[in-house]
């Protein structure tokens, strides 16, 4: 999963560098995506939440960050600020990152050691899984509200 996910950054980055370069202002026509994550009814903070479409070349990938009451707002790097993303069906991951000690430590340029850390998704995998997630969404003209609610037993 690690490996899928550094080549969809690649990916998301590479893309992203190719369109801003061939667009004449720079910006794509956007709608606003707004939402609410919950994890076994309660709002989750710091969770990321991703739109990818469904079919390439039909939608702009978008991403946002929740806040403490689990909104957030969805955001690509081709449009205004917090404008959401193009119009499309997407396909939604939602992630959140802890740093777990991997138990290794490695020396540091003032003669101390560091514990090495490593990112961990906290939430189950299925809502990181493009092929397993149960959530998705279409964005369509004007304001677009999407809130997930996750279970974890």
């Amino acid at each position: 999963m690690k490996h899928f996910f550094s080549i969809f950054v690649i990916i998301f980055c590479s893309v992203t560098v190719l369109l801003i370069g061939c667009s004449e202002n720079n910006t794509i026509d956007t709608e606003a995506v707004t939402g609410t994550v919950t994890l076994n009814g309660q709002p989750l903070d710091g969770a990321s939440v991703s739109f990818s479409p469904k079919v390439s070349g039909q939608g702009t990938s978008a991403a946002g960050t929740t806040d403490a009451q689990g909104k957030y707002v969805l955001q690509t790097p081709l449009g205004a600020a917090q404008a959401g993303t193009s119009q499309g069906e997407y396909i939604v991951l939602i992630r959140k990152y802890t740093q777990k000690a991997t138990g290794q430590k490695i020396k540091d340029d003032r003669g101390g050691e560091t514990e090495i850390t490593q990112p961990v998704n906290t939430l189950p995998t299925i809502y990181a899984d493009p092929e397993k997630t149960p959530f998705s969404a279409s964005v369509k003209p004007g304001k677009n509200t999407y809130d997930f609610d996750l279970k974890k037993e």
